[in-house]
This record gives structure tokens, C-alpha cells and sequence, in this order.
């Protein structure tokens, strides 16, 4: 009896969500981290597989005190190859200066490009509450947004573009954390420096 209890418990404390977003700093910056994030689903891996290349958008959103208003926001597009000789990915950002890996595996690719898009930490208070948002979406027509221009982006795209509904078959993930104060932040960060 006291066995099953116990299991019972587990299964619970399993079944409860933890945060899909980690938020970490790293001096000025922050950055995103998930636990999973599986860019390479079976239909950009038969494009890839074609030799064509997929984009990926990916925007982290920062709210600050309460969700009312967005702080901060980071967008970049990266953009995925396939080798099919080593079966392995390569992957780029857009904007300059210009950031590539090659000979990843696929499970290796969300990771990197997360690695590649921190975000400006804004002047806080310890006791301030942060939640994050990113949302990653696969780019279906590569000519929707025009990132080589020398400004970027404007606020107004970015919205406009995470903003439109899914296409049918469309890759698109909304993952979100929080609220974690700056004094956590901080602490983690010390830890990671020990």
C-alpha cells in the first residue's frame, strides 16, 4: 500500500507543468533556454533532406513588473541546412555579424540558435517579476519579411509576423516562464560562475 502511495505521488509531481522557458542572465544579456525544442519535425527534415534550406523565426518577449506592457524584444531568423553525407545540420543567422555551426545533430539545432539570440536586460529592481515568451515559427515563404536590410526590422513587423494565424502544417512554437525576479536571475548566474 505505502508503495503505491508513494508511486502515486510521483506520478503527480510528474504530471505537474514546470516553466517552459528558463530565463538566464549573462552580464547585460539574457538568454532563453528550453529543456526541449524539436526544430527538425519529419516535414522540414524532407525539405532539408531536398536540399532546400528552412528559416526558423525566433522572438523572445520580456514584460516587466506585470503583463500589460512588453519591455524588451529580440527577433532573429536562422537559417537550416542539411549535409547529407555527415546526416548532420548546419545553421546561420541573417543579421550581421553573421553567426554559423555546422555538424550539428538535429536535437542540437533549437539549442544553438537559442545560444545566438540574447536579449538586452533592462535596468531592474531585485525584487522585479519577469516573464518571458518565445515564439519560434518556421518560415513557409522566405520573402514574407525582408531581414537584409540594413535596419531590421520595425516593431510593427514583428508583430504583424508573429501575429498571423498558423498555416495548416505549419512548425510554430509559443513557450512562456515566469514570473522569476532579477534577484533569481542573479543568484543562478553567480552559481554558473563558481
Amino acid at each position: 500500500m505505502r508503495a503505491l502511495l508513494v508511486s502515486g505521488i510521483a506520478v503527480l509531481v510528474a504530471a505537474v507543468p514546470a516553466d517552459q522557458v528558463t530565463l538566464d542572465l549573462r552580464g547585460d544579456l539574457m538568454f532563453a533556454s528550453v529543456r526541449k525544442l524539436d526544430l527538425i519535425q519529419p516535414r522540414v527534415l524532407a525539405q532539408l533532406k531536398q536540399g532546400q534550406t528552412v528559416a526558423f523565426d525566433f522572438q523572445i518577449s520580456l514584460w516587466v513588473g506585470d503583463r500589460a506592457t512588453v519591455s524588451r524584444r529580440s527577433f532573429e531568423r536562422f537559417v537550416v541546412s542539411y549535409d547529407l553525407w555527415e546526416e548532420r545540420f548546419a545553421v546561420s543567422t541573417l543579421r550581421k555579424p553573421q553567426a554559423r555551426a555546422t555538424g550539428l545533430a538535429a536535437a542540437g539545432v533549437g539549442p544553438w540558435c537559442l545560444q545566438n539570440l540574447g536579449l538586452p536586460a533592462p535596468k531592474l529592481n531585485p525584487a522585479d517579476n519577469l516573464w518571458v515568451r518565445l515564439d519560434v515559427r518556421a518560415v513557409e515563404n522566405r520573402r514574407e519579411v525582408d531581414l537584409s536590410a540594413e535596419d531590421g526590422l520595425s516593431v510593427a513587423n514583428l508583430i504583424e509576423l508573429f501575429s498571423r494565424a498558423a498555416k495548416s502544417g505549419e512548425s510554430r512554437w509559443s513557450l512562456e516562464s515566469g514570473p522569476i525576479s532579477l534577484a533569481t536571475l542573479r543568484a543562478r548566474e553567480a552559481e554558473r560562475n563558481q
